[in-house]
């Protein structure tokens, strides 16, 4: 429903309009567990309508219907973007804006400026062919998860089992180089 919906967005409206999971978050923030029932619905159907394949199954306990007491007694065994892809983002979002303003600083030919920066940046500047290596490995993971997603053929049974196995090597590889970004020097 909102990959439609960014699709259909015209060009007037905001860049993040355009953007599904940025809908799917301000749907939730506004409607909440009710509005994504109804689009977690709409989707359903609109996927059968449209002979799109099946998602991959959800464990009755990650339905938008079932609410957060229910869940803390009975957690998901399905995995999540942990806090470890997170933090692996912000890290490669900083040390690429570093790496950004150096270079800047050296085109407008303030080379001094440019080094400041690296040199009080260096061990953080150093792990940025790390950190583009492992965007560049995420970012394969998740086409394969999508690719999956939308395989016409596969059960959603086999799909699930496919999409969390993906999920985790995701966790475990950000969390690997979280790790090795944060040992001291």
């Amino acid at each position: 429903m909102f990959k439609t919906a960014a699709k259909a967005m015209p060009d007037s409206f905001p860049e993040w309009s355009r953007s599904p999971k940025r809908l799917e978050h301000m749907w939730r923030a506004t409607l909440g567990s009710v509005g994504m029932y109804v689009a977690n619905s709409t989707d359903m159907l609109w996927r059968r309508a449209s002979g799109s394949p099946a998602r991959p199954k959800r464990q009755w306990r990650d339905q938008e219907w079932v609410g957060g007491a229910i869940r803390s007694f009975f957690p998901s065994s399905t995995p999540k973007p942990d806090k470890h892809v997170s933090e692996f983002y912000e890290l490669l979002k900083i040390t690429d804006g570093l790496s950004s303003r150096a270079q800047y600083y050296r085109e407008q030919g303030q080379p001094e400026k440019a080094r400041k920066i690296e040199q009080d940046n260096r061990d953080a500047l150093r792990m940025l062919p790390l950190l583009e290596s492992t965007k560049t490995q995420i970012s394969q993971i998740t086409k394969q998860k999508n690719a999956i997603i939308g395989n016409p053929v596969m059960s959603p049974e086999a799909k699930r089992r496919q999409v969390d196995i993906l999920t985790n090597k995701r966790n475990q590889l950000a969390k690997r180089t979280y790790d090795i970004f944060q040992r001291p020097r």
